[in-house]
């Protein structure tokens, strides 16, 4: 993921796609809207529209130099924490 993050951010730098932290900001804000539109049936393909998400949160993160590599584990551990709750009771407290 590291080494995609890294080709994402060159091709930003190459297609001037982020000039800015608040205006990758904003591209992530939109393509994360058309991603829910195309899931919700709305129009768009949904893998594309991930793909762009993908692309434009990966690029914000290598530009901000924000390890992805630690993004993941972090993600990972959150992850075994969630896991290692009990589920609450359909219509309990969570």
């Amino acid at each position: 993921m590291t080494e995609i993050a890294r080709r994402a951010a060159e091709k930003s730098k190459r297609m001037s796609y982020n000039k800015d932290v608040g205006e990758a900001g904003c591209y992530l804000f939109l393509e994360g809207a058309e991603l829910v539109e195309a899931i919700r049936g709305k129009g768009g393909n949904p893998v594309k529209e991930a793909a762009d998400v993908m692309f434009v949160l990966l690029s914000l993160l290598s530009v901000g130099g924000v390890d992805v590599a630690a993004v993941a584990s972090r993600l990972e551990a959150l992850l075994e924490e969630t896991e290692s709750r009990p589920m609450p009771l359909k219509g309990g407290p969570a």
